[in-house]
């Protein structure tokens, strides 16, 4: 699961053979929220920690940023 710059929750799928991430609102991939297609992506970096209301207590992750032209996608990784 990652978070948009909302922190709303979402499932992501990389589909490797047409070079794409596409996102969902759950896990069971009912609704796709969005495709961020892989060849637009122009950096992917490491971010700082960022205080997101959904933690638990002790939860931590991996902090990352996607950028393509025009957006930022904010994301933070977990274990489930």
């Amino acid at each position: 699961m990652c978070y948009d710059a909302q922190w709303a929750e979402f499932s992501f799928i990389v589909l490797f053979y047409s070079f794409q991430i596409n996102y969902y609102e759950s896990e069971r991939n009912e609704k796709l929220h969005g495709t961020i297609f892989l060849k637009d992506v122009t950096s992917v970096i490491e971010a700082e920690h960022q205080a997101v209301p959904t933690l638990k207590a002790g939860e931590v992750g991996f902090f990352f940023n996607v950028r393509n032209s025009p957006r930022l996608y904010m994301n933070r990784v977990f274990d489930l």
